[in-house]
């Protein structure tokens, strides 16, 4: 989750891990969650309940957070933004670099991950294939997947920038928008990370493929786990 300097909760992004699997600190969101101060807001993680049945959830840690967005690349027509967290992370946070996929494939079955209206993390599961989508017709090209409708919850202001999830676990988009809401089970549109990868000025491509090297699908990994390979590999 995103956190103002006073600690308001506005947006939603991920983690995310490069090819390098070298344990690089890059957060994920939304284009239009950027504010102006966003250098001197904080990520919160771990926000969640530790029961998962909605009757019996209960308020998660507000205490895991990190400071220091350092901007990197960003595209208002996939509405995306490629942020450094420049606090060291602790290991503690058991924090995850999600995998990505920039293959323009359709989703087959969809997961997202977000923290709707500022709430602990919900998870909304879609079994339907992903559409190929405009947010607006200035768009260049159909630059967003669109989920036709959540078949398992749901998402609300705050969900944007959250990532969305192919059925290989890999980071396809971040929510742009959309008509969905608990009274109102319809589509959201995700901007596509296919899209992110190569188009526009600012691109993803540089920061998640840094040596150029074509790959276009990357699983996750444990943050720390990918410290641990990257030490062992210096020390070699």
């Amino acid at each position: 989750m995103l956190l103002t300097q006073l600690g308001s909760r506005y947006c939603s992004g991920s983690l995310i891990n490069n090819a390098l699997n070298d344990g690089r600190q890059l957060f994920l969101t939304a284009y239009h969650c950027a504010s102006g101060d966003i250098d001197t807001d904080r990520i919160m993680f771990n926000y969640q309940s530790s029961v998962c049945a909605l009757a019996d959830q209960v308020d998660g840690p507000t205490t895991f957070t990190a400071s220091g967005l350092i901007n990197l690349a960003a595209y208002a027509q996939s509405d995306f933004s490629l942020y450094e967290v420049e606090d060291v992370i602790p290991d503690s946070y058991n924090a995850f670099l999600n995998g990505f996929s920039a293959v323009n494939t359709p989703a087959t079955a969809m997961v997202g991950i977000h923290h709707p209206s500022g709430d602990i993390k919900k998870i909304s599961f879609s079994n339907k294939t992903a559409v190929p989508d405009r947010w607006n017709v200035a768009e260049p090209g159909y630059y967003h997947w669109e989920v036709p409708s959540w078949d398992d919850g749901t998402t609300e202001p705050g969900s944007s920038g959250s990532p969305l999830f192919n059925e290989f676990k890999q980071i396809v988009g971040q929510l742009h928008g959309g008509a969905a809401s608990c009274t109102n089970i319809a589509y959201d549109t995700y901007g596509a990370v296919w899209a992110s990868w190569d188009q526009g000025t600012e691109k993803l491509q540089p920061f998640l493929d840094p040596r150029n090297t074509g790959t276009l699908q990357v699983d996750g990994i444990y943050l720390a786990e990918a410290r641990r390979r990257t030490a062992a590999a210096k020390a070699l």
